[in-house]
């Protein structure tokens, strides 16, 4: 079924709808502000749409783009979207991030830690220390990969700039938002092996990390790690089905 199929069989539905035929309802159907006795609802008349499931996909689409800016303002520390230069640096961290194998939550917490200078020399300098741990195979970051990446980043650090935020702020507001523990598939996987063996603990011990995912909880670190090289291919760790 193509999408103008379920369009069109959207438009052509009709709705029995129970609640309106068998409870009381307002006699009166002008609108206008009046007591009701004896009514559990009043009757309105919204104003027709030509396409009312095309509109409801249109409408979707705007507010999911919107949300997603505003989640992305978030995540990156910023107080507003500013459309002149945010929605080409999300844009293009995106095409970042895809090129080399990351782990998403580790880089975003530790972005908020990278001391902001210019220029950034390559990966071992040690003010972005703090996003190494987010590569799987630092082999990836290329010559290439580092000098695209330099770049976005000084336009970064002039749009933190232009914030005018502090540090410690900013930091605060990034911490808010990208969690340093999430239930990564290979902690779950092990934690319900161990349940098979009659060992619920690990299931108690997650579910008390994940009540506080932004929290830094000092002796859980080695949940924040990113997946181990063993989990990359077992299944329930790494590759799960629709239904998992």
């Amino acid at each position: 079924m193509n999408f103008q199929t379920d369009i069109d069989l959207g438009q052509s539905l009709t709705f029995d709808n129970q609640f309106i035929r068998e409870l009381p309802a307002d006699t009166e159907a002008k609108n206008t502000r009046r007591q009701v006795m004896g009514a559990c609802f009043s009757r309105v008349k919204p104003a027709r749409v030509a396409s009312p499931f095309q509109a409801a996909v249109d409408f979707f689409g705007q507010y999911f783009k919107d949300k997603s800016q505003a989640m992305m303002v978030q995540k990156l520390g910023f107080k507003t979207f500013e459309p002149a230069t945010d929605r080409a640096l999300i844009h293009d961290l995106s095409e970042i991030l895809a090129l080399v194998e990351t782990d998403m939550s580790i880089f975003f917490r530790g972005l908020a830690r990278v001391e902001l200078k210019d220029p950034l020399n390559d990966k071992d300098d040690k003010a972005v220390s703090p996003l190494m741990e987010a590569y799987y195979v630092p082999s990836q970051l290329t010559p290439e990969y580092w000098k695209r990446f330099s770049a976005w980043m000084k336009r970064y650090r002039s749009r933190v700039d232009s914030d005018n935020s502090s540090v410690a702020a900013r930091r605060k507001q990034m911490d808010s938002i990208n969690p340093k523990y999430v239930l990564r598939n290979y902690l779950a996987q092990m934690a319900i092996d161990k349940a098979e063996q009659g060992d619920f603990s690990m299931i108690h011990e997650l579910q008390d990390l994940v009540r506080h995912p932004y929290d830094e909880q000092p002796g859980k670190e080695e949940f924040a790690q990113k997946r181990p090289d063993w989990a990359r291919s077992k299944p329930g760790c790494s590759k799960l089905s629709c239904s998992s």
